[in-house]
């Protein structure tokens, strides 16, 4: 096991010392969100960002939680949200954005992502899944990058749970990225 771990890094460096992309590993909610359910702001229905220029639409019936807090507990600049579509928070839909600071940090498309529809921005998608802790995951992940002003916002909009309830997640996601709008 450890010789295949050794080996799959090595093939990881190569990749990346030859400019390829190297797939994300698998991952769960804890790993890519620090928001918790009935903690941070909370987000219903159509939520408009003025900074970003953008609007998305969280699903009907449903509550998005904020992630970033100051220390003292009190709520620092958005950055997105996320959702917890099940009882048990095992499964999540993340939505990250921020200001691209250096044209380096551009994000690049991988070979095998498949472009995605999202209005005001270039976007597209790759999906994973694999063992995490001995259960089946799935993850998508939609990356994107929109032009605001003189500015770029690059996010993405992550769909993490078990590979059970995967049909349902997208089913989720895919409102969430379809109602995405970054206004000129």
């Amino acid at each position: 096991m450890l010789m295949r771990q050794y080996i799959q890094g090595l093939a990881a460096v190569a990749a990346l010392a030859h400019g390829a992309a190297c797939a994300s590993p698998v991952v769960t909610c804890d790993q890519v969100t620090n928001a918790q359910p009935s903690k941070g702001a909370k987000y219903r229905g159509l939520v408009v960002n003025d900074d970003y220029h953008m609007s998305v639409r969280i699903p009907d019936g449903m509550t998005a939680w904020g992630a970033a807090v100051f220390p003292d507990g009190t709520g620092a600049p958005f950055h997105g949200f996320a959702l917890f579509p099940a009882a048990d928070n095992s499964a999540c839909i993340v939505v990250n954005i921020g200001w691209r600071v250096e044209e380096d940090e551009a994000p690049r498309r991988p070979p095998q992502a498949r472009m995605v529809i999202m209005r005001g921005a270039t976007a597209w998608a790759e999906d994973a899944s694999g063992l995490v802790g001995g259960q089946s995951m799935f993850n998508r992940t939609v990356t994107f990058s929109a032009p605001v002003g003189r500015s770029v916002a690059d996010g993405s909009v992550q769909i993490v749970g078990p590979t059970s309830d995967r049909n349902r997640l997208i089913t989720l996601g895919d409102q969430i990225v379809r109602s995405m709008v970054f206004h000129p």
